[in-house]
């Protein structure tokens, strides 16, 4: 195994990728869809990035765990992590409609207000971007690792693993619609356990066993996963897949050097604001672009960059300050703490 890094640039590089992907699939064949008169192009492939996202976030949330004390300690990372940009950026888009005048009618405060807490779905208040979808997935799969941690089988997540894709396989199989579906709280369980992207969670999280240097039964539990997404998606996801495992598996033998490539690893950097900002403040721009006679690349790269920019900003001056400041707070409360207070689980445990 190779020496461990503070941080992988190669992750970095994947979430670049993706994020350029579901950008791409957003600005062509999303734009085509909603806006013809502003159309150009078409890259239905990039709607596939977020899968991408879910496999690399099984690695980093168990990456994430594993550094973990004790639940309090993840939920504050993790809440740090998402909530100071995801508010910024419901604001910034907010805003950016509300200035625009079209052709998206902008969120109202009822709106506005569910959202901030991101689980807008659950009290059937739309989203004030469509990409939010993905944030509920992120947040129920961070729910079922952290009942993982607790239980302590994190260490050695075999069973779980097994159990939650023999439920995928049931949901992805003719006996789900046939048999299970009918009854009362199946949708509810699919959608709680989210047994539709359970493959790609858990490839990320047995590459993340396997650069730790799992025994080589987890290559089992990954064929596994990777074969409902032979069986289920389309054949360019199971190549891309295929491609993010070679990475992952690489990671624990030197990397790559080529996918340290600086312009893509800061794509990576910023993606999760980018990923944020860029659907409808893009849309609107591409739209009033389209109507000021901008040629179709000139709009279509214009939107870019103000996605990017904009994404820059929220990063640097929101996004990592609040992190570090309120992980800071976090640990010099939990210094404090009275002596005798359970600041350690046992070894075996952790």
């Amino acid at each position: 195994m190779a020496p461990a890094r503070s941080r992988l640039a190669e992750l970095d590089a994947l979430r670049g990728i993706a994020v350029l992907m579901v950008l791409a699939f957003h600005y062509t064949t999303r734009v085509a869809e909603l806006y013809p008169a502003a159309a150009w192009g078409g890259f239905r492939f990039g709607q596939y990035g977020v899968h991408l996202f879910f496999v690399i976030s099984g690695f980093v949330i168990i990456m994430t765990l594993d550094r973990s004390e004790r639940p309090a300690d993840f939920l504050v990372a993790r809440f740090s992590r998402l909530y100071p940009a995801y508010w910024t950026a419901i604001l910034a888009t907010s805003a950016f409609l509300w200035l625009a005048q079209g052709p998206i009618e902008p969120p109202g405060l009822r709106q506005v207000a569910a959202n901030f807490t991101m689980l807008q779905s659950f009290f059937k208040v739309p989203a004030v971007d469509g990409v939010y979808w993905t944030l509920e997935v992120e947040l129920l799969f961070y729910a079922l690792a952290l009942a993982v941690f607790s239980a302590g089988l994190l260490r050695r997540p075999q069973l779980p693993i097994l159990a939650w894709l023999v439920l995928s396989g049931l949901y992805y199989s003719p006996l789900w619609p046939a048999y299970v579906e009918e009854h009362r709280f199946a949708g509810l369980a699919a959608r709680l356990l989210i047994l539709e992207y359970a493959p790609f969670f858990t490839i990320g999280v047995v590459f993340y066993r396997l650069y730790q240097g799992a025994p080589a039964g987890y290559y089992g539990l990954a064929g596994a996963a990777f074969g409902l997404v032979l069986l289920h998606w389309p054949p360019g996801v199971s190549l891309m897949i295929a491609a993010a495992c070679a990475v992952l598996w690489k990671l624990a033998h030197g990397g790559f050097a080529f996918l340290r490539f600086a312009p893509l690893v800061f794509l990576g950097t910023i993606s999760y604001s980018l990923y944020l900002v860029h659907q409808k403040i893009g849309h609107a721009a591409i739209v009033a672009l389209a109507q000021d006679g901008w040629s179709p690349a000139a709009r279509l790269g214009a939107a870019t960059l103000l996605s990017v920019a904009l994404a820059t900003a929220i990063t640097f001056l929101i996004e990592r300050p609040a992190m570090y400041g309120i992980r800071r707070r976090y640990k010099a409360r939990a210094l404090r703490a009275p002596y005798g207070m359970a600041r350690h689980r046992p070894a075996a445990a952790r």
